[in-house]
């Protein structure tokens, strides 16, 4: 089997330098996965702690709220999985594997870190709803070449690459996941097809983002997109998204097709009054997007919480009617 060949002589926070490979056994799927599992259990609940307890402080953050999880778990993996921390988070040590370089010795805290960074902000980023002013064409994409491209070939390798066992941020830093204190085989090299494979995987996803870019600039999207904005003048929303689409409907053996809009409002901290909250959404929406009284549900949520990537909580609160039950309601409201 053929050994790699990487410089590491400039890595000298090892306490002693090893010029010959080192004999170590590949840490296993299961075993990197149970330690990826107890690791992410115990900063969940530390999250959970800091959020109860600092609740109104990262409720009003919004989104920077996951960038305070990343730098707490930037801290903790990347300083344990370093030469610091002998190549060993807690779950690590439970689970007796180790982070090491090519020749056996441990990596230090600056590859460390761009290790953590490359493998965990694809999953920071899912999910995340930013801010109509922050969601630029471009930014999307490239959160889209980040999620699915990044995270899509760390899958792949977790579960294809048997030989060497290194996913995308090992392969960046030149890193492995060994068993600690057994002796094996010769680290070997990846199965280059593998390499192929994630660059067709990162082409693919380059190329289809492009295109969802393109897409999302249509008459419709835009003006989905500009209720959002409008949305989010209200001074206590943090973000919103707003999405549509279309259903049918039996009544007494007769189909009606029906206009669904599903708007989310994520609020600063908890509304003084919620169902106020929702009227003021929905006036917006109608406002601005002509609907058939006759075949059109909009639905309202208004969600407040914190989203720390690490750990998150949200309560909403969900309101359905038809754009003419809305208007008697806002009728109502406003005392007319």
């Amino acid at each position: 089997m053929d050994t790699a060949t990487i410089d590491l002589s400039n890595d000298t926070t090892s306490s002693s330098k090893l010029t010959q490979p080192e004999h170590k056994t590949i840490a296993g799927f299961w075993s990197r996965l149970l330690a990826l599992l107890v690791d992410t259990i115990l900063l969940g609940a530390v999250g959970h702690i800091g959020g109860m307890l600092l609740f109104d402080f990262v409720s009003q953050v919004g989104v920077w709220g996951r960038l305070i999880g990343f730098v707490v778990a930037l801290a903790y993996f990347g300083v344990l999985n370093s030469a610091i921390g002998g190549g060993q988070t807690l779950g690590k040590r439970l689970t007796g594997i180790e982070v090491v370089r090519h020749d056996g010795g441990h990596i230090s805290l600056p590859r460390s870190l761009v290790r953590y960074i490359v493998f965990a902000v694809p999953f920071y980023l899912n999910g995340l709803m930013l801010p109509t002013g922050m969601a630029t064409y471009s930014i999307a994409m490239i959160m889209g070449i980040l999620i699915f491209g990044c995270g899509g070939a760390t899958v792949y390798l977790y579960v294809f690459n048997r030989s060497t066992r290194q996913t995308l941020h090992d392969l960046v830093v030149g890193s492995y996941v060994v068993k600690k204190s057994v002796e094996g085989e010769p680290i070997g090299t990846i199965y280059r097809p593998h390499l192929y494979a994630i660059g067709l995987w990162f082409l693919t996803i380059s190329v289809l983002s492009l295109i969802m870019m393109r897409v999302s600039q249509n008459d419709f999207f835009a003006e989905l997109r500009a209720v959002q904005g409008s949305i989010e003048e209200i001074g206590d929303v943090h973000a919103s998204a707003v999405s549509a689409g279309k259903g049918w409907q039996v009544v007494d053996n007769t189909a009606t097709e029906w206009t669904y809009y599903n708007v989310t409002a994520t609020w600063k901290g908890e509304p003084q009054d919620v169902e106020a909250a929702a009227q003021s959404v929905s006036s917006i929406v109608l406002d601005q997007i002509p609907m058939s009284i006759e075949s059109a549900i909009l639905t309202v949520s208004i969600r407040y919480g914190y989203d720390l990537g690490i750990a998150s909580s949200w309560k909403s609160q969900t309101f359905s009617h038809t754009p003419q039950e809305w208007q008697e309601t806002l009728s109502k409201s406003s005392g007319l």
